[in-house]
């Protein structure tokens, strides 16, 4: 939308309601019935060509008026009323002895939804084509790291489905996203490194991507096939499809598509603990129906994919943890031998700086000030105390944009850009700090981030951008991230130097006592 001072709002992108369409890709069919009386109440698609009747005859009219008898019992039959699509075989319906098509059934608010598809003749039997993808799991065991898998699996992917261009596409922590990995037609332009703003994949399209891990656009440039009526006649309510396969697509989405020269798109989505890490892409320049039975093998791939890369993702998080608390556990045997723990760590203070792969470290206890390797000047240090005590009462605190949170730290952000620290005491106080310099990046963006839609034709319509050229951003005042071991390491590491320190301080009162004691008893026995 367009507000009244002429800028272009990004959150309306997020708001626009892609679950009630009111439309289907036409080359399917959808029927919806009322749960109970199993009557049509809904239907949209062309009835004619797939099941020779005009949808006039079909609408109001029970279930066997569009499949039979027979095949009305086999639909109904089953007991699950799932919201996940369930795939009811390739049927013949009664009078189309020629034509197959693919049937799914969900419910959703007591509504029954059928959708149909034409089905694909298979030019392999089952047995090759369940060995083709043993030899797709085989390539991608074999994958040693991260990227390896990355590589691999867009190789395989554009080989069974036939796209002219497969991306393995990470959302990152700001929503934004970026290619990882791709194969692709020679002829294509490369956009594996590219980054593409959060706006590309708006947060309710991202929802959608959770519940339908398969997604096609057969042909970018079809005529949606309306829903008859628009609304449900009883209840008057807009059809929910978020379950459907055939939902109609955003027409904002579909004009980016088009912008992007892509004529056909399919995407998998990769969920990694009940979250959207990403998505297989698939682009074609010409029109390409991928038939159900090559979605589901590529939704088991999908899956499969997705525990693979969790997997590979915590051996690394575990090898790096063992690394530290390997580092941790000799650097506090190291303090137990020294008398004073304050001064201790101040001894192993180039220790405790490789402890996180930091490029600096700090200590501040009772007013004096410790430093080594690449840190802002005491000055700045000691302000920079001052606001973390003022501001935080959690025992830890880590950044990788100090200058996002605090910013007088923009002055030396060239050394200390993201800061990890570790209070021991607020009071005294007992502080440990690591420091990460500036990691100065430049962003390969697919076009200008900051104009991701224009306005369009008409008053408050918004269109996607026109170009994806190459955009280039430097990224300044930001660091390396912390990774979750490293965070927990620092946690784990001034928790034992805090208690440490308070059983040297109890030991210390408790000496003191007894050497109280002991003069009270000797002046009592001179008594």
């Amino acid at each position: 939308m367009i507000s009244q001072a002429g800028s272009l709002d990004l959150t309306d992108c997020d708001k626009e309601p892609i679950h009630i369409p009111g439309s289907i890709q036409p080359h399917g069919l959808l029927v919806v019935l009322n749960a109970d009386t199993l009557r049509v109440s809904q239907m949209a698609g062309n009835t004619l060509n797939l099941l020779g009747k005009e949808m006039a005859e079909l609408l109001g009219e029970p279930l066997e008026a569009v499949v039979g008898a027979e095949l009305r019992d086999a639909l109904v039959s089953l007991e699950a009323e799932s919201h996940e699509p369930l795939y009811l075989g390739s049927l013949h319906l009664p009078g189309r002895k020629m034509t197959r098509l693919d049937v799914t059934r969900h419910y959703r608010n007591g509504l029954l939804i059928l959708e149909f598809e034409p089905s694909a003749t298979s030019t392999m039997s089952a047995t090759e084509a369940i060995g083709h993808v043993r030899r797709i799991l085989v390539s991608w065991e074999a994958a040693g790291t991260l990227q390896e898998l990355y590589d691999v699996s867009c190789q395989s992917l554009r080989a069974l489905t036939g796209f002219d261009r497969v991306m393995l596409y990470r959302f990152l922590e700001d929503d934004t996203g970026v290619v990882i990995a791709e194969h692709k037609a020679d002829d294509l332009d490369a956009l594996v490194n590219h980054h593409y703003p959060a706006s590309d994949i708006p947060k309710q399209a991202r929802a959608l991507y959770l519940k339908n891990p398969i997604r096609l656009v057969a042909d970018v440039g079809y005529k949606p096939a309306q829903l008859v009526p628009p609304v449900d006649p009883v209840s008057g309510a807009q059809l929910d499809m978020s379950e459907c396969i055939l939902r109609s697509v955003s027409p904002i989405h579909v004009q980016y598509l088009k912008n992007l020269n892509v004529a056909a798109s399919m995407s998998i989505s990769i969920i990694v603990d009940g979250r959207l890490w990403g998505l297989v892409s698939c682009h074609h320049t010409s029109a390409r129906f991928v038939p159900y039975e090559l979605r589901e093998t590529c939704r088991l791939l999908g899956r499969i994919l997705s525990q693979m890369i969790k997997a590979l993702q915590d051996a690394a998080r575990s090898a790096q943890s063992e690394r530290l608390t390997a580092a941790r556990e000799r650097l506090l045997r190291n303090l137990a031998n020294v008398d004073s723990v304050e001064n201790g760590v101040a001894e192993y203070l180039k220790d405790m700086q490789q402890l996180v792969q930091a490029d600096g470290a700090a200590l501040i206890r009772h007013g004096k000030l410790s430093q080594t390797g690449r840190t802002p000047s005491e000055d700045q240090t000691r302000e920079l105390v001052q606001w973390l005590l003022d501001n935080t009462r959690s025992p830890i605190f880590a950044t990788s944009s100090l200058s996002n949170d605090h910013e007088s730290a923009k002055a030396y952000s060239t050394q200390a850009s993201g800061l990890l620290a570790a209070v021991i005491a607020h009071s005294g106080p007992f502080v440990l700090l690591w420091f990460r310099a500036e990691h100065v990046e430049t962003i390969n963006w697919a076009g200008n981030p900051h104009k991701p839609i224009e306005p369009g034709g008409e008053p408050g319509q918004l269109t996607p951008r026109k170009s994806f050229e190459d955009w280039k951003e430097t990224v300044r005042n930001k660091a390396k991230p912390w990774s979750e071991s490293e965070i927990e390491c620092a946690r784990l590491f001034g928790r034992a130097v805090h208690e440490m320190r308070t059983q040297h301080i109890l030991t210390e009162m408790n000496l003191q006592l007894q050497k109280t004691l002991a003069v009270r008893q000797a002046l009592a026995d001179n008594k």
